[in-house]
């Protein structure tokens, strides 16, 4: 989910594939192209968001997928374009779908271990220019450590790590198009606005990018020894490319997160996801 369709995560080329292009938003992301195979252990934080049965605004339902983290024992961060309603409207509540399986803990997406859960809740960023949503699981996990939340603004130059759970290519016709293993690249940070950040693959390749499914990714750092989220996939061209990816900062709505944690009554869960840095 990015490039004009990577958001949602269903069909579509950039958000998608080619078909879904025409139906979702602008806003989604493709698995990484070009990135290197995570080995089992790793990123274990790292999320695969599969959506079953999604209605399209004609009636007719699709599936698809997006990629996330996990910030807190029951709560995952992700793009706000993934949770949308039939007319592809990002909303908040209990997801649209028939079913939104979230797998964690694993770099195999059909391998042994990690967890399979279901999501129960979304809310988007209370400012619509921001895509991004948290969303809450049915259950928590606690042997996965969370990605810890990043309270500094990025800059231009910072190094930044991404991990995707989506396609190779722009061409895809569901999440069974998705690579069975978790990808992850390097990307430099070229801008930064108040609710995005633009970044350009650098490692493994030039051409190292977000691909259909990959909407949602984490974009993350080290400080102070610990690894933070920076940013999520939001939007980005047709992959493989070598230019830049839009991706929605997280900084400016940290205390949002901790607020929304807390409101349901997941006091030291929002405390996990806070952190400090």
């Amino acid at each position: 989910m990015r490039s004009g369709t990577r958001q949602l995560a269903g069909i579509g080329i950039t958000c998608l594939a080619t078909v879904m292009a025409m139906v979702l938003l602008p806003g989604h992301a493709l698995s990484v192209a070009n990135g290197n195979d995570v080995a089992a252990g790793r990123y274990e934080f790292a999320v695969a968001l599969t959506m079953k049965g999604i209605t399209r605004p004609d009636g007719t339902k699709y599936d698809s997928a997006c990629s996330a983290a996990l910030i807190a024992p029951r709560w995952i961060a992700t793009a706000g374009h993934c949770f949308h309603d039939g007319a592809h409207h990002p909303v908040s509540g209990p997801p649209r779908y028939e079913r939104t399986i979230a797998t964690v803990g694993r770099a195999s997406l059909h391998g042994k271990g990690g967890h399979d859960t279901e999501v129960i809740w979304v809310q988007q960023a209370p400012n619509p220019d921001y895509d991004f949503a948290i969303a809450k699981l049915a259950e928590p996990i606690h042997d996965v450590r969370p990605l810890a939340i990043s309270r500094a603004k990025p800059g231009a130059g910072q190094a930044v790590r991404m991990t995707g759970w989506g396609a190779a290519t722009a061409e895809v016709d569901g999440p069974e198009d998705r690579l069975e293993r978790l990808q992850t690249g390097v990307w430099s940070i070229t801008q930064v606005t108040k609710t995005t950040v633009l970044a350009q693959g650098t490692s493994p390749e030039r051409t190292t990018s977000a691909c259909p499914y990959d909407s949602g990714a984490p974009y993350f750092a080290k400080r102070d020894g610990t690894l933070r989220l920076v940013a999520v996939e939001s939007d980005g061209p047709s992959c493989p490319h070598d230019k830049e990816e839009t991706l929605a900062r997280v900084d400016p709505l940290l205390g949002w997160i901790t607020r929304t944690i807390l409101a349901h009554g997941d006091e030291r869960v929002a405390q996990q996801a806070v952190g400090s840095g």
